[in-house]
């Protein structure tokens, strides 16, 4: 029997998290069984879950936030709307890839688009908003000038304006 390969964790997050360009954000997953029905199609709340993973992928490689560090410093982003529409049913074992991107970057929120690709069918669009939260205070706060100043720069650049929130 031969050796298992070893498993290079660098190049497996860099492969399936990257920037591609300056308002598109790409996180590549997997659709697993424990994602699925019984039918063998993504159960749809489980989307909410993916959402979620990708938002941290988007925080860590997107914009060079450590997400681990910002919620034990007591600072979070939890979603607070969430609009989505199914195109297309996404099956176990599917490769697909969920594109973020920036839509407008508020006092202390963030609204974001996210779409889900399998190939180059749209599977899933939602229109996400997250909003800065101090967990001690369980209250919004205004997003750190450093992080919004890294969300405008991804955005296009630092070309679109603050809106409202």
């Amino acid at each position: 029997m031969q050796g298992i390969p070893s498993f290079n964790l660098v190049g497996a997050l860099s492969a399936g998290a990257r920037v591609e360009g300056p308002n598109r954000f790409v996180s590549t997953r997997q659709i697993r069984f424990g994602h699925c029905d019984p039918a063998a199609v993504v159960f749809y709340p489980q989307y909410v879950l993916l959402f979620h993973e990708v938002q941290e992928d988007f925080f860590q490689y997107g914009l060079g936030v450590d997400y681990h560090a910002m919620v034990a410093g007591g600072c979070g982003a939890p979603i607070v709307r969430l609009d989505a529409a199914f195109h297309r049913p996404s099956r176990m074992g599917d490769v697909v890839d969920f594109v973020v991107s920036i839509e407008a970057i508020g006092n202390s929120s963030i609204t974001t688009l996210f779409e889900c690709f399998g190939g180059d069918v749209l599977r899933v669009s939602a229109n996400l908003k997250f909003v800065i939260v101090d967990h001690l205070s369980q209250r919004t706060v205004s997003i750190p000038p450093d992080l919004y100043s890294r969300l405008e720069h991804f955005q296009q650049g630092g070309a679109r304006a603050r809106s409202e929130s």
